[in-house]
């Protein structure tokens, strides 16, 4: 692919090229005399099949079997426990009925992600990966790593940012075609049928969805799931950074906290919640939340959000006006404030004492964007269902799998798909052939006697 991410070098007419129709940069690798290497690209794309492995998993009679535990097993009381209880699966179904009929159609979800390999801070290589998940499944099963199927790897050592569709282009090409149908093998039924699928989601940090989406994740308009500029920002001028303030809105009208002003942005709020976009983009929150919380409440120096600029935006906003410095720009310690523990408070939160302060009694810089979005956590369970099936956290523990492979910091995408393509291949062999260690079978045996010792 091109050094800049401007193509990849595949089909008829960038298959045969040796420098970039757009930005005129060689293809080739350039030696330490600057020399290019003909035959050994500058950039590669680690890009893995999709369908000979889901052929694959079809071809084992168990999991053929839990590729229907949706439709066929599954509780359909009106609760919440699978991805299949959720609107936007209900929706699919409604939509193409034709494709709700067969239960052994998948139900995707895709993530991506990046991780730095190299232990230690001296480092920011970016390795970016692409994985997809299979709803079809039972929860038990959804999220392990023998069905996390690895789809890209993404080289470094930059993050793709918004030139990510470039290298997305294989999959997407894969995936429209599967939504038009492969020839499958079912072991667990003994016919082939035709396998569709389709994408539900994608699941992201907050970063990676505007990437992903193409939608602006800062500024005055980094909410993303409602129209136009509806959440009411607020740029903090000293602070530097947009926050979002209005939460009342989600109060009921004649809560008292809509008319308290000086307690939050100086507004006394009498508008209520809109309309939101359909769909829904999967996020990484609580994390990125309880941090934001954690390190303002027990005030650790360089990441609290109550710092000098804040206390002049509040004075400014006319908002805690007590909070102010006495001497603004000199170096002096700030004024107690409600959401500063004190040492014996600090104590009881390490060990998991229960001090979630009231929203007013914040300072506006922790109500980022981040911290507006927790608003909204009820919405995206009833519109995609159970958290613990789509969050980041399992992915950010397998990118540790992913560092471990790593050998050779020279070529360490190399290494990753190295490794990851032996375990796939050993994983297919403990699936499809015989033990080969433990006691062999004794009726085996009376199969396979050897004649030397029958003629003992």
């Amino acid at each position: 692919m091109c050094l800049n991410d401007c193509l990849l070098y595949r089909g008829e007419r960038d298959e045969d090229e040796t420098v970039c129709r757009i930005c005129g940069a060689s293809r080739w690798k350039l030696n330490k005399k600057g020399e290019e290497v003909e035959g050994i690209s500058a950039k590669v794309l680690w890009y893995f099949p999709l369908i000979p492995r889901l052929r694959n998993l079809f071809n084992i009679t168990q999991i053929a079997k839990d590729m229907t535990w949706h439709k066929t097993e599954r509780q359909n009381d009106g609760k919440i426990r699978h991805s299949a209880d959720s609107k936007t699966w209900k929706d699919v179904d409604q939509r193409w009925p034709e494709f709700a009929t067969e239960a052994r159609n998948l139900q995707l979800a895709l993530s991506s992600d990046g991780f730095n390999h190299f232990h230690g801070p001296g480092s920011d290589h970016s390795t970016w990966t692409v994985l997809l998940l299979i709803y079809n499944l039972p929860p038990w099963l959804c999220m392990k790593r023998k069905y996390i199927i690895l789809s890209m790897l993404i080289p470094g050592p930059n993050q793709p940012g918004n030139d990510i569709d470039v290298y997305l282009q294989p999959l997407i090409e894969v995936l429209q075609k599967l939504w038009h149908g492969k020839q499958v093998f079912d072991a667990f039924k003994k016919e082939s049928f035709i396998l569709r699928g389709i994408l539900l989601w994608t699941i992201s940090d907050y970063p990676a969805l505007g990437n992903l989406s193409g939608n602006i994740i800062k500024g005055y308009n980094a909410f993303v799931v409602f129209v136009d500029d509806k959440t009411k920002s607020t740029r903090l001028a000293n602070y530097k950074k947009t926050v979002v303030m209005r939460h009342c809105r989600w109060l009921p009208r004649n809560h008292p906290y809509r008319r308290q002003k000086s307690a939050f942005d100086n507004t006394v709020e009498k508008l209520s919640t809109h309309i939101p976009l359909t769909g829904e983009k999967v996020l990484e929150r609580k994390k990125n939340e309880c941090e934001a919380l954690t390190v303002t409440l027990l005030i650790i120096p360089g990441k609290t959000k109550d710092r000098e600029f804040v206390r002049v935006d509040m004075a400014e906003m006319e908002i805690r006006m007590e909070l102010r410095q006495k001497n603004p720009g000199k170096k002096e310690k700030l004024p107690v404030a409600s959401w500063n523990l004190l040492h014996k408070e600090k104590k009881m939160f390490s060990i998991g004492g229960d001090l979630m302060p009231d929203r007013k009694a914040l300072p506006p810089s922790l109500f980022d964007v981040m911290i507006h979005l927790s608003v909204h956590l009820v919405r995206e369970v009833e519109l995609c269902g159970p958290v613990f099936l789509r969050w980041m956290y399992l992915f950010e523990r397998y990118m540790k799998m992913f560092k471990g492979y790593v050998r050779n910091r020279a070529h360490p995408e190399g290494c990753i798909a190295e490794a990851y393509i032996a375990e796939e291949v050993v994983e297919c062999l403990v699936n499809f052939e015989e033990p080969t260690i433990g006691l062999p079978d004794r009726d085996k045996n009376k199969e396979n006697t050897d004649p030397y010792l029958v003629q003992q």
